[in-house]
């Protein structure tokens, strides 16, 4: 059973350590960790679940209850199952600057 209870922020130990970004990087910096792909959506195993929590795979958000999924974001993945009845969208874009 795949389990996000089981998984952990970590940081991408492929990346430089000068350009990784550490959970350090997070704490009381006001921005959480939002997931490039939503993990919910993640439920073929654990470890794609848990590559999911790799830091590069992982976008920083305003905290204070602003959803990453929440705005315009929202907006258009509503749009996305609208336009393919309501299946879920195979492939999206999604990064930062």
């Amino acid at each position: 059973v795949v389990d996000r209870g089981n998984s952990d922020f970590q940081a991408d130990l492929s990346v430089p350590g000068m350009f990784r970004a550490r959970n350090s990087d997070y704490w009381n910096s006001g921005y959480d960790r939002g997931h490039l792909v939503p993990a919910g959506d993640i439920k073929s195993s654990q470890e794609a679940l848990n590559q999911t929590f790799i830091l590069s795979n992982v976008s920083p958000q305003v905290a204070q209850g602003v959803c990453y999924n929440a705005g315009a974001v929202c907006s258009q993945v509503n749009v996305c199952f609208e336009f393919t009845g309501r299946q879920r969208v195979q492939q999206r874009l999604l990064g930062s600057l």
